[in-house]
């Protein structure tokens, strides 16, 4: 069962989007209706030839979220998915609603839209403290790096610069037993930063910082997962993530492509962020391992580009077809040395 929190106003937009949920199965209860407030709304463009999309968001009502909203249903989930269409704070605090609870309950922020200069730094600190997943795009990924890391707004090293350093870590001998690993292994990531360098650099440094799995979707080039060696929460609270409480295990990276389905399949990808999100959290509160959760992420964010519209979520059995058409790579060593150069 899914629950969904939220602010709507008392508007035909509302009863729109809440029978469209109700439709698919989720609990609205607990979303709060503003008579003072309009639904939020959106103007989406969609490119007819390659299905790319930009979209201007009004938040509107969900400016009037809160926290409190959740304390009823929060005592008995699984995971806590929250999004950056209400306020951070509220965000801030739903997190630490849920990190007190007796039971185990999971938390994943979802960074979108992306943090702007004017986002309070102390709460994107926060909320990276409080979130056990991260999941982000290439954009969202590096806005939340030169905010939070370097406090400053300019570009990530470049992915050259990243490569090369590992490259020189490796060394021209590097083996497998000897802890570094191959140039082969290494060469591959180097492809692969000549696409997604400034985000995958992004996301690595957070994962490390702050002690979260980071998960960084990369439009057609898939997604990509840093697990860091030392994690943010310990007995239920979290912590920084330098204070290691036991033997910590080896980073590890995952990397996943999409299922080939034809650029030609491709008509719209609106929604398809979301359907990723969704996916993702939903395997990993079913106890899905990390990397069939990911494939099965991915299959869902390919699967919402195939229609027209962001209403209708992929099911089970529309993705089951696309599973097995799913590579993913798990690397610890290659994370290891990735880690290294941070």
């Amino acid at each position: 069962q899914t629950s969904f929190y939220a602010a709507v106003g008392r508007d035909a937009f509302a009863d729109l989007a809440l029978s469209n949920l109700t439709a698919e199965g989720v609990d609205v209860s607990g979303v709060r209706r503003d008579a003072h407030a309009q639904t939020a709304c959106a103007c989406v463009c969609v490119s007819p030839t390659t299905g790319e999309n930009m979209i201007v968001v009004g938040n509107g009502a969900n400016e009037t979220a809160r926290a409190t909203q959740i304390h009823g249903g929060c005592t008995t989930c699984k995971m806590l998915v929250m999004q950056s269409e209400v306020p951070l704070e509220e965000n801030e605090r739903a997190a630490m609603h849920a990190r007190s609870l007796a039971q185990e309950v999971q938390t994943l922020w979802n960074a979108a839209p992306a943090p702007t200069p004017q986002t309070p730094v102390a709460t994107l600190t926060s909320l990276l403290l409080l979130s056990d997943h991260l999941v982000v795009n290439e954009h969202e990924a590096v806005a939340l790096y030169n905010l939070v890391l370097r406090n400053r707004v300019h570009d990530a090293p470049p992915p050259e610069s990243w490569a090369n350093d590992v490259l020189e870590r490796a060394g021209d001998d590097a083996a497998p037993e000897n802890g570094a690993p191959p140039r082969l292994a290494i060469a591959e990531l180097y492809s692969q930063l000549a696409v997604n360098g400034q985000a995958e650099f992004a996301a690595f440094s957070l994962a490390r910082r702050f002690g979260c799995i980071v998960c960084v979707t990369l439009g057609s080039g898939g997604a990509s997962v840093y697990t860091p060696a030392v994690r943010n929460r310990t007995e239920g609270f979290h912590r920084d993530c330098y204070e290691a409480a036991r033997p910590a295990p080896a980073p590890k990276r995952m990397h996943a492509d999409p299922p080939n389905v034809g650029r030609n399949a491709i008509v719209d990808t609106v929604g398809a962020g979301d359907a990723f999100v969704g996916a993702y959290a939903a395997a990993l509160s079913l106890g899905t391992r990390g990397s069939d959760a990911l494939r099965i992420a991915v299959c869902a964010g390919t699967r919402a580009c195939l229609a027209r519209g962001a209403q209708a979520s992929p099911t089970r059995e529309d993705l089951l077809p696309h599973l097995d058409k799913v590579r993913v790579i798990v690397d610890t060593k290659l994370a290891e040395a990735c880690a290294e150069t941070l």
